[in-house]
């Protein structure tokens, strides 16, 4: 990643796979919340499938926000768009660690614009 943003200011990703979830929306059960509660009672191996099993929702409803996440560079996602349930779609831009203010003058590009879209 940082090789590409040398050449790039921007990796601009979706920011979800789908429309956002609802607020309401829950991604962890109790029945998984209980068995995170007792994880030191599970082996190394059962201990490793119950954290893919916990964290596998989020992730697939955020594929695209893991790489900035794990790799510590900083992101922005601005709503960009109303789907036609009613629920905003974003794009997210990544860049170089310490570029904050790039993706600040971003935001407000797409503020002065009118292309940033709050429900």
């Amino acid at each position: 990643m940082d090789a590409f943003l040398e050449k790039y200011s921007f990796f601009l990703t979706p920011t979800t796979a789908q429309t956002a979830p609802e607020v309401s929306h829950q991604f962890i059960n109790e029945s998984m919340r209980a068995k995170m509660r007792r994880i030191s009672e599970l082996s190394s191996r059962e201990r490793t499938d119950l954290v893919y099993e916990f964290f596998m929702p989020s992730l697939a409803a955020t594929p695209f926000t893991q790489q900035a996440n794990l790799m510590g560079n900083p992101a922005i996602s601005p709503p960009v768009h109303i789907a036609s349930n009613g629920l905003p779609l974003g794009v997210q831009f990544v860049a170089k660690k310490g570029r904050e203010d790039l993706l600040l003058k971003m935001g407000r590009l797409f503020e002065q614009n009118g292309r940033f879209r709050i429900i």
